[in-house]
């Protein structure tokens, strides 16, 4: 059964570089920085004929600040700056900073995105890190990533309608054991953002459904977030340490929009507990 998460922290707002703290004390780690940065570094992969789904456009850190990211795994939240990546001409990003989607065989699954974010499921291959190496075989403790290009600064106010967002796969991280057939499940959801004080306020909510039959399970969470600035993000429920909550952050979606970037983790009704993530773009 995959590992989690022991450590159990409340945080509610947090700028990058704090909540990098709090997650590598968690058994998590990421870079992050309040500072805005001159832009990430990308190179370009080969496509891989294993990998579904599909971006518009290529993604581009911009010209102004440093872009962000979530990469989710069994017990690893990474979060913050992203400095360098890898996107593949398929659109697959398969390396943010120092973690990577390597070898002879790889998969990435539920690709999106377009000029101002990207995202998709590691299934098959090994995750590298400084920490060592983690094997993935299918939908079982995939990994999950999301970047996304930041505004310069919030507004001063406004109200925004979101779209009804894009998903990846939630997959199975632990709690009841579940047939290889909810290794995988479904989402959906619901978001709104709005602006104060150059405060950002987004309300939402998610479902996850996972199982068929008599293991058919589902849940339902609350995306209730204040994000105080464009390198902040905020986190609610038990998301770390835990096994339902999420962590938001605000991004620029292009052409007057924002982005609402969301990880969430899901605790099913059966006791089966999984994590995804989701944007939204915002007009």
């Amino acid at each position: 059964m995959p590992s989690r998460l022991v450590c159990t922290t409340a945080l509610r707002s947090l700028s990058i570089a704090a909540l990098t703290v709090a997650l590598a004390a968690c058994g998590g780690g990421g870079a992050g920085s309040d500072d805005a940065g001159d832009g990430a570094s990308a190179e370009v992969g080969s496509p891989n004929p294993q990998d579904s789904g599909a971006v518009t456009a290529p993604f581009a850190a911009g010209t102004g600040a440093t872009p962000g990211y979530f990469l989710n795994g069994v017990g690893s939240q990474v979060l913050g700056q992203l400095n360098t990546f890898t996107q593949s001409a398929s659109g697959a990003m398969t390396a943010l900073n120092d973690r990577s989607l390597t070898g002879t065989a790889t998969a990435t699954q539920d690709v999106s995105g377009d000029a101002f974010h990207a995202q998709g499921r590691w299934t098959l291959g090994s995750v590298t890190s400084p920490s060592g190496a983690d094997v993935l075989r299918g939908n079982n403790a995939a990994y999950h990533y999301l970047a996304y290009r930041r505004v310069a600064a919030f507004p001063a106010s406004g109200s925004f309608a979101c779209d009804a967002g894009r998903f990846t796969a939630p997959t199975y991280v632990g709690g009841t054991v579940v047939p290889a057939s909810a290794h995988s499940g479904t989402a959906t959801g619901s978001a709104a953002l709005t602006f104060d004080g150059a405060v950002a306020t987004v309300t939402g909510r998610y479902s996850v459904q996972a199982g068929t039959g008599a293991d058919a399970s589902s849940d339902t969470g609350d995306i209730a977030a204040t994000v105080t600035g464009p390198t902040h993000s905020s986190t609610g429920g038990a998301y770390l340490g835990g096994n339902a909550g999420t962590v938001t952050a605000i991004g620029d979606g292009g052409n007057g929009s924002y982005l609402v970037a969301v990880a969430y983790k899901a605790a099913l009704s059966n006791g089966a507990n999984y994590q995804g993530v989701a944007s939204f773009r915002c007009r």
